[in-house]
């Protein structure tokens, strides 16, 4: 019997552990109290949309200060063609990208057609691609005055 009390050491050790590692997730992930899989695809569907919220912010800004890049060139033909064309690419490169993670997320989502997790596994896809998509936009284009914040 005498060896089994180690064994119950290390297994009330290793709850408490993980029961405090529990709990400072909660304090960081605000789908860690989701009771369900209804509850945790609105949570998702949240934090996608508080994702998105921010990428459109971001973009809107680089395009605005694109735009005032261009008014500043004035008459200068080859700065302006110059600004027009980063323009230009920038919203190719958004439309392209928006399709992209859609068909990432959809792909992603497809392991599990007909279950209650799909729209979840779909929402955690396009949080995180867009995520991605906000850091690509501010390394490409935040340098040492302008920022994206």
């Amino acid at each position: 019997m005498q060896g089994n009390k180690p064994n119950f050491a290390l297994f009330l050790l290793l709850f408490a552990v993980a029961g405090t590692a529990v709990a400072q997730n909660a304090k960081h992930d605000p789908c860690a109290n989701a009771a369900n899989q209804e509850e945790m695809n609105e949570c998702t569907g949240r934090e996608y949309q508080q994702a998105d919220a921010e990428l459109n912010r971001v973009y809107s800004k680089t395009m605005d200060d694109l735009q005032q890049q261009l008014a500043q060139a004035g008459t200068r033909q080859g700065r302006r063609k110059y600004v027009q064309m980063a323009i230009d690419e920038l919203k190719a490169a958004e439309t392209a990208w928006i399709k992209y993670r859609d068909l990432q997320c959809e792909a992603a989502g497809q392991q599990y057609e007909g279950g209650t997790i799909r729209l979840s596994v779909e929402n955690m896809c396009m949080s995180m691609t867009t995520e991605h998509r906000i850091q690509e936009i501010k390394q490409a284009y935040e340098d040492g005055e302008r920022k994206l914040e």
